[in-house]
């Protein structure tokens, strides 16, 4: 007779058949292997039964109930196994195949028999059989000298390997490591943002790494002699990555080891003045020039005078820095001058 698909290799279930002779009394029986109620066909008298109605299965027991014990008689009971496939058809090498779920142990090629497995905690180990040897072990893979995985992507695509914590906005991609095509540029990025970029030339940047440079756009003029400390103004922003600069205050945003340069340049400097001292005034320390200068070395009144420092310091997240100048001895006569960039104030994080 013609039929329609592909031809099975071989049969696709078998059936096993149990024997029991009733007694009359006994409800319960054993079969030979698990089954469930719609998969046995129970006979009694060479009369089907009706499942559920007239019996259950659980596991291997086949129970007919309270008060309805089968007649007494000489393997007058028989039950037919039927749902248990022990072979498989193969499926067309052409055709897609579709599936609901899939639950596997390990699923092997002719090559290894562990080049895939995914064990009983659904770790998957590819060309490793025991990815639960390692820290991170839901996906793990073994690789050669000079094997790994590789993201193929287009000449102007962009690909990502992202590191989520939600489903919307940039929960999707807290963390980033992203490679573009048309760029060539890796970005790596961390809070849901990129910032760290390496272009194809070597040169790394970060465009929010704590780096400023900042000047002031007046003279501060006749600065107190004899009243301690006096705090350089920097009102102008030449540039503030980071938004770590305000009020002639730089706020370290992290704790790490910080490089600053100031240079203060000032005008009609009294030569009574017997201490000139610039100071970065950080919230562990105080940096003071060495030498400090002493005017009254000199025969006049110093029309211009430029003093400037650069120091490597160790702060804590928000420390600040400042710059300062103290004077003692003569006239509040000396300026600070306002030309151009050569009254400033930088920093940088270096690590």
């Amino acid at each position: 007779m013609p039929y329609l698909g592909n031809n099975p290799t071989a049969n696709f279930a078998t059936v096993t058949k149990d024997t029991f002779s009733g007694n009359g009394s006994a409800t319960a029986f054993t079969l030979s292997k698990t089954a469930t109620t719609n998969g046995v066909a129970v006979y009694v008298e060479n009369v089907r039964q009706i499942p559920t109605t007239a019996y259950t299965v659980s596991g291997t027991t086949l129970d007919f109930g309270s008060g309805n014990a089968p007649v007494s008689g000489t393997n007058n009971i028989y039950v037919m196994h039927h749902n248990t496939p022990v072979s498989t058809a193969t499926h067309p090498a052409a055709q897609d195949l579709t599936c609901a779920g899939f639950t596997s142990t390990g699923i092997d090629d002719n090559a290894d028999a562990t080049s895939i497995t995914i064990d009983s905690s659904e770790n998957v180990g590819i060309k490793t059989a025991t990815p639960t040897n390692y820290y991170a072990d839901d996906l793990v893979v073994t690789a050669p000298d000079e094997g790994g995985i590789t993201i193929v992507g287009g000449t102007t695509e962009r690909n990502y390997l992202a590191f989520a914590d939600g489903t919307s906005g940039n929960a999707q991609y807290r963390g980033l490591i992203s490679y573009d095509h048309n760029t060539d540029k890796l970005t790596l990025g961390a809070g849901g943002g990129g910032s760290v970029v390496l272009d194809g030339n070597g040169i790394v940047t970060n465009s929010t790494q704590p780096c400023f440079l900042v000047r002031n756009s007046s003279d501060q003029s006749n600065l107190t002699t004899n009243g301690g400390l006096i705090t350089v103004v920097f009102d102008t922003e030449v540039f503030d990555q980071n938004a770590d600069f305000a009020s002639n205050t730089f706020t370290a945003p992290v704790t790490g080891r910080y490089l600053f340069t100031y240079n203060v340049n000032l005008a009609q400097v009294d030569a009574d003045h017997t201490i000139l001292a610039l100071t970065l005034s950080t919230s562990n320390n105080a940096f003071t020039n060495n030498p400090i200068v002493s005017p009254t070395s000199f025969d006049a009144d110093m029309g211009e005078l430029a003093l400037n420092g650069a120091i490597i310091c160790d702060m804590d997240a928000n420390d600040t820095a400042l710059v300062k100048i103290a004077m003692e001895g003569g006239s509040s006569q000396t300026d600070i001058k306002a030309n151009g960039v050569r009254t400033n104030f930088g920093g940088v994080l270096l690590c």
